[in-house]
């Protein structure tokens, strides 16, 4: 599977999320996790537009609307690099219970760059787990 936003070819982002600068991450109840959002878009294919955290910790997922899941929107700067357009996230989360969770961004793109236009977002989501001992 492609990973680069170039070599797909497509108009959906592509998007990697790193706990710690890893994809799994191990860490202690009460300590902080950085989760670093990595989006790339192909140059004409549009701007990252948003970018939306959920951390893992919601019980009774079917329950929650996804609203609710991605309820914490994370700043991001903009980056252009020869033929790619792309962002970088960063938020930092603590765990205080023992367990496996599995935090998700969800990114989105339209082709303008505009916020407003909902009907036009291209999404993806990136997954990074972390063990809290």
């Amino acid at each position: 599977m492609e990973t680069e936003a170039r070599g797909r070819k497509g108009i959906q982002p592509v998007v990697r999320l790193r706990a710690n600068k890893e994809e799994c991450a191990h860490i202690k109840a009460g300590d902080e996790v950085l989760l670093e959002a990595q989006v790339q878009v192909p140059f004409g294919a549009g701007k990252v537009t948003k970018v939306s955290y959920a951390f893992g910790e919601e019980e009774n997922l079917e329950e929650i609307s996804c609203s609710e899941v991605y309820g914490t929107d994370g700043d991001f700067i903009e980056i252009r690099e020869d033929e790619l357009w792309g962002a970088i996230s960063q938020v930092r989360h603590r765990y205080d219970r023992p367990g496996t969770y599995f935090a998700a961004v969800r990114v989105m793109a339209q082709r303008e760059g505009s916020k407003e236009d909902i009907y036009t977002q291209i999404r993806n989501i990136g997954r990074a787990r972390i063990i809290v001992e």
